[in-house]
């Protein structure tokens, strides 16, 4: 019979196995904490990312605040530089364009005003010429002379105040948001269109809201929304027709300007349609199809509505509602 003591042997194996479980838990440890750092590397650069792009500005052509990275996130960056770069182009394009096609409407609304307008300066130039003949015709008559000059200011002084107001109205505005009266911007609308709406025999009746809260918006996109809801109008009005204009609160946050004629209206087939560019029910010459079109776009673009209802034969309703504080 042959025997050992294995107390030695359990010994030397327990011993190999604290330093395999001590090294195997040492590795483990550094590679997690290895991959913490670079995961979180890895996580903090697309935080910062999301960040820049929750705050980016279209408006601003500076690059974006971010280190320029040697990685896969610093390849995101650069693309999404890139990206915003030609957004930024691509919006200023549009906005371009959306000017242009403002001004055209406008200036097409001023072309439909005309005749208005040469007849309001065509009467006072009469007058002066009258005055300068009658000047001429008896030169030493100094009491009569006095007269004629203070008419021919007189007459001067319309002539300038229309042709201001014509050119106010005209005038191609960068767009500018301010405190907006939408009672004054009514009524200076319907100062343009007064010699139109007299020789129709249309009767405008006003029931504005005097203590109408001033909005934030552009005063000038806001005048051309108005006249063309009003040229509408007009178009659809007989002689003798009637426009009522009215203004008030909605919600205590939001207005509205209401512009309602008794018309032929509009069909419903129709009605569905009459904010598409270009679309127009009217003779060829008397619209360019683009008026409701781009008072849509103006009003969407201040954070407001418009609303329309019509019965055929009778009555049409626009309705302008706006936030008294302009959206961003």
């Amino acid at each position: 019979r042959m025997g050992f003591d294995a107390q030695s042997t359990r010994a030397e194996i327990r011993k190999l196995f604290i330093l395999l479980f001590s090294l195997t838990v040492l590795v483990i440890s550094v590679t997690l904490f290895v991959l913490y750092l670079l995961i979180n590397r890895l996580t903090n650069s697309l935080r910062r990312l999301v960040s820049v792009m929750d705050e980016i500005d279209m408006e601003s052509e500076a690059p974006l605040k971010l280190p320029a990275l040697d990685d896969e996130v610093g390849f995101l960056i650069q693309h999404f530089e890139s990206l915003k770069q030609r957004l930024s182009h691509s919006r200023t394009q549009l906005l371009n364009a959306q000017k242009q096609i403002y001004q055209a409407e406008k200036l097409a609304s001023i072309g439909r005003l005309a005749s208005g307008v040469a007849h309001e300066i065509n009467n006072p130039l009469n007058g002066i010429k009258n005055c300068v003949y009658a000047i001429q015709k008896d030169p030493e008559d100094r009491r009569q002379t006095a007269e004629y000059l203070e008419l021919i200011n007189e007459g001067l002084s319309h002539i300038e105040t229309v042709i201001k107001k014509l050119l106010g109205f005209a005038r191609q505005q960068s767009r500018q948001m301010d405190s907006v009266d939408m009672n004054q911007a009514v009524n200076k609308v319907l100062q343009l269109l007064d010699y139109r709406l007299t020789q129709k025999q249309v009767q405008v009746k006003l029931r504005l809201d005097e203590n109408l809260p001033a909005i934030k918006a552009d005063n000038h996109l806001m005048q051309e929304v108005i006249m063309n809801l009003l040229l509408n109008s007009f178009d659809a009005v007989q002689k003798d027709g009637i426009i009522e204009i009215s203004s008030g609160r909605v919600d205590g946050q939001k207005i509205y300007v209401s512009i309602r004629d008794n018309g032929i209206g509009i069909s419903k087939e129709n009605i569905e349609r009459i904010f598409d560019p270009f679309y127009t029910t009217k003779e060829p010459g008397e619209g360019t199809g683009l008026g409701l079109s781009v008072s849509l776009g103006i009003v969407e673009s201040h954070g407001g509505t418009i609303q329309v209802e019509s019965t055929p034969g009778e009555e049409t309703v626009f309705t302008i509602i706006l936030p008294i504080e302009a959206q961003q």
